[in-house]
């Protein structure tokens, strides 16, 4: 028997978790903004390099001290994603 193959389409929870992957690259890139800096800046700002900086807006997820510094500057500066 010739194998069926795997429909590509996202549904249901799929779709709800590459929509929650993107909100922190929304979020960094909006906090970003509103401090209107560039991302070398944002990236001191951070303590981190500013290819990631580049990477958070591209998608890749900020994890503890960096993650919790962006939310708490979204906070401070009435920033959602």
């Amino acid at each position: 028997m010739p194998k069926q193959k795997q429909s590509a389409t996202l549904t249901g929870g799929a779709k709800n978790l590459l929509r929650d992957r993107g909100q922190p690259a929304t979020l960094c890139r909006r906090v970003r903004a509103a401090l209107g800096e560039s991302q070398p800046e944002f990236a001191e700002r951070l303590g981190v390099h500013w290819k990631t900086v580049s990477a958070y807006e591209s998608g890749r997820e900020p994890l503890g001290l960096v993650r919790r510094e962006l939310e708490k500057l979204a906070r401070r500066h009435g920033v959602t994603p």
